[in-house]
């Protein structure tokens, strides 16, 4: 799809439309009215897929989708959001906005139809979007009053440009006196430690990365075979795309700008030449395994004393039960 995109069918007087013109000088409301309204069209779709459309409004899937509407938009104010609209008006508008950009009749949402929706991604402005993202972007751009609110916002989402390894350069921003330390986890910690959620997204990502070169030395025997290098990284290039390229998802813009920064490629050469020191390869391949999850906790709990998050790093690392390592 193209930056100008195709008109939308969508009626003029929609919930969602309306809803975005009288929040368009209110950026942080609009903003979750938005995300909200993503995350029902994404449960709407599922319904439809999942269970007859006429299928009552008290199942399990749907009550989840109306408290997490109704938790959204209690974060609203009455100011921002006077009349909040019903959950039961917005799953139903959900259903036609769906219908309207695949011409579809009121009871048939059919799994290609689902596919289409929520797992194609399509260029837009220059960089891959889910569809149902552009769908929600086009709709809005269709009225002249958020036509330049949302080229504004989209001209701020983070980019994401793959790069190459960078391996020397990673090594070279290591200091010295912690071998530990992953540059880019240490950047994205320092610029993030005041925020708890933001760190455990930004760790969790990078316990990915950790597992994802442990399995590749398991499965190589520890041995580094430059071929198969590629195939592993590309699922967790995905991974960052999605996190970056997704604006209503749960993810915050400033989160998402520091993971467009991680070189994932240079982080994960790095973390194998680590593993494959002669100090390290005298250890069998399992223990090696549980060694680099070592390294790379101490490597963070090295960058929360620099950086005075302890406290923060500490918690995150329980969520994710790696504390135990620090021992």
């Amino acid at each position: 799809m193209s930056a100008a995109g195709a008109e939308t069918s969508a009626p003029r007087d929609t919930i969602l439309r309306s809803r975005a013109i009288s929040l368009v000088a209110q950026d942080i409301a609009l903003n979750t009215f938005l995300r909200a309204y993503y995350h029902l069209l994404v449960d709407r779709a599922r319904h439809e897929c999942d269970n007859a459309f006429d299928a009552p409004l008290t199942t399990d899937h749907t009550e989840a989708a109306r408290e997490e509407w109704l938790a959204t938009m209690n974060l609203l104010t009455p100011q921002s959001m006077p009349m909040m609209p019903s959950f039961e008006d917005m799953w139903s508008e959900a259903l036609r906005f769906l219908h309207s950009h695949r011409q579809l009749s009121d009871n048939e949402l059919p799994f290609e139809d689902y596919s289409w929706v929520m797992f194609d991604e399509v260029e837009y402005f220059g960089s891959l979007h889910e569809r149902i993202t552009v769908l929600i972007f086009e709709d809005l751009r269709a009225i002249p009053e958020l036509k330049q609110w949302v080229n504004n916002f989209i001209a701020a989402e983070p980019k994401y440009a793959d790069s190459r390894s960078n391996f020397l350069e990673q090594r070279i921003n290591r200091p010295t006196s912690t071998p530990n330390i992953l540059p880019d986890l240490d950047r994205a910690v320092e610029a993030l430690r005041t925020d708890g959620l933001a760190v455990r997204i930004i760790v969790g990502f990078f316990g990915s990365l950790v597992l994802t070169a442990a399995n590749y030395l398991w499965a190589q025997d520890g041995v580094i075979t430059e071929e198969h290098i590629g195939p592993d990284i590309e699922p967790l290039m995905d991974d960052l795309r999605s996190l970056i390229t997704r604006p209503f998802a749960n993810v915050p813009l400033h989160v998402r700008q520091q993971i467009a920064r991680i070189n994932i490629r240079g982080t994960f050469r790095l973390l194998l030449h680590d593993a494959t020191t002669p100090a390290n390869m005298a250890f069998d391949v399992p223990e090696l395994h549980w060694g680099m999850f070592r390294s790379f906790v101490h490597g963070l709990h090295q960058t929360a004393v620099t950086h005075d998050c302890v406290e923060q790093v500490r918690e995150v690392l329980e969520v994710y039960e790696l504390s135990g390592f620090l021992m």
